[in-house]
């Protein structure tokens, strides 16, 4: 990364809501093109009110999507981070989103909810949560837990194995290859 381009990316993070990060959030830059402030997408997944909030920064709009979330089972403000893994042209986002487990009774004291989510911007909804690691219902995380493949295809690791193709705006198709 070039110095310009690593002060514009801390600059976007920062700007995102104009204030100092107060609560652990995720953000994710990637550019376009040449390295313009305009060309900066910025990705962020938090909580608010009892729910999860992915927020996406494109050309001067944001777009806001607010999805279900088991707040009780994770622990947002201990750890939290997120990972965009690829876009659609047509505006569809697959996040990696990982929180710390919520302590109940001794169990996942340090452990982690993680989270593959699609989320389509024009429709403004979540399109699929997929867990791919989780102290709570004991499903063993893989590295990586996903990736982004081309022609609009990303593949899910681990014991969940298998690879999905977005669709225009919001369709996921479970294709026949698995890994």
């Amino acid at each position: 990364m070039t110095p310009r381009l690593a002060v514009l990316a801390a600059l976007a993070v920062a700007a995102c809501d104009g204030k100092p990060d107060e609560t652990p959030q995720a953000a994710t830059l990637a550019t376009v093109g040449s390295a313009t402030p305009a060309d900066l997408a910025v990705d962020v997944i938090d909580t608010a009110d009892g729910k999860g909030r992915y927020t996406a920064k494109r050309e001067g709009r944001t777009t806001q999507v607010t999805f279900p979330l088991a707040i009780a089972q994770v622990a947002p403000a201990t750890f939290h981070t997120g990972q965009r893994l690829g876009e659609t042209a047509a505006g569809v986002v697959v996040m990696v989103d990982e929180y710390a487990s919520r302590a109940t009774g001794g169990r996942c004291t340090d452990g982690t909810e993680a989270f593959i989510r699609v989320f389509s911007l024009p429709m403004r909804r979540e399109l699929m949560a997929m867990p791919v690691e989780s102290c709570i219902s004991g499903i063993k995380g893989a590295e990586p837990r996903a990736e982004w493949l081309d022609d609009g295809r990303f593949r899910i690791n681990g014991s969940r194995s298998a690879t999905y193709r977005i669709e225009g705006t919001g369709t996921l198709t479970k294709t026949g290859e698995q890994h």
